[in-house]
């Protein structure tokens, strides 16, 4: 995993009036360089799976965030496209079987999320479509956290979703029905959208996960190293049932 605190370093400049756009581009550009270079010699040992903790882009489906900016007056949509766009020249001219994925990160930390909102807003600026990347991990852990599954009625057909339906921030173990049932929620909203593809083939784009990292933080969330393993093989047991008979 690479944490990409590069792209909150990146926000911090462009909000600070004293820093210029070339001075913002050229830090972009060479910590991208630097990055690639991180990429690369991993790349070089074998490493074919790469996923970016990315705590950055989330905050752009937050509304309260959004005001924030803009009484500053800052261009959220000005913002975004920087971070995309610093995020893209990380991954850009990657090797074909190298896979990189990106976990939009909502917090995690005693057990609480930073803040509750749909994807739908990063979704309508075609968020999935434009960043350069193979797979998104989404937090879906909790409905009236990250909404409905409706944000991804236009995911594009060439990348896949990890569903995080598990949640990392208490020990309560969900039930393998209510993930399947959620798993085929969220196929369904994808073939019912845009581009045209079958539930079978949504269902093949989508794997599942824990919403988070058991661990975020030194403090961690109040869960065990035994509500930790139940959690893993829950979802172990539900995938197989899930895609060993679809």
């Amino acid at each position: 995993m690479i944490n990409f605190l590069m792209i909150l370093s990146c926000m911090k400049m462009i909000f600070d009036p004293t820093s210029s756009v070339l001075l913002v581009v050229a830090y972009i550009t060479d910590l991208a360089t630097a990055y690639r270079e991180e990429i690369k010699e991993l790349y070089d040992l074998g490493c074919r799976n790469i996923e970016i903790d990315d705590p950055q882009i989330a905050f752009f489906s937050y509304e309260p965030m959004i005001e924030q900016m803009r009484s500053q007056g800052k261009d959220p949509e000005y913002l975004l496209d920087t971070a995309i766009k610093a995020i893209n020249l990380c991954t850009q001219g990657r090797p074909e079987d190298l896979c990189i994925g990106i976990h939009f990160c909502r917090g995690n930390h005693k057990g609480r999320s930073l803040f509750n909102s749909s994807y739908e807003r990063i979704a309508k600026e075609r968020v999935f479509e434009r960043l350069d990347v193979d797979v998104f991990y989404l937090e879906f852990d909790n409905s009236n956290n990250s909404g409905d599954f409706s944000p991804l009625r236009n995911f594009p057909t060439d990348k896949a979703i990890v569903l995080g339906l598990v949640t990392s921030k208490n020990g309560q173990l969900e039930s393998p029905e209510e993930i399947k049932s959620r798993v085929f929620e969220a196929a369904t909203v994808m073939s019912e959208g845009h581009p045209t593809r079958s539930k079978e083939e949504a269902l093949n784009q989508l794997c599942i996960s824990p919403q988070c990292g058991f661990a975020s933080t030194w403090e961690g969330n109040p869960v065990t190293e035994e509500d930790e393993r139940k959690k893993l093989s829950l979802l172990i047991q539900t995938a197989k049932e899930i895609w060993e008979t679809s």
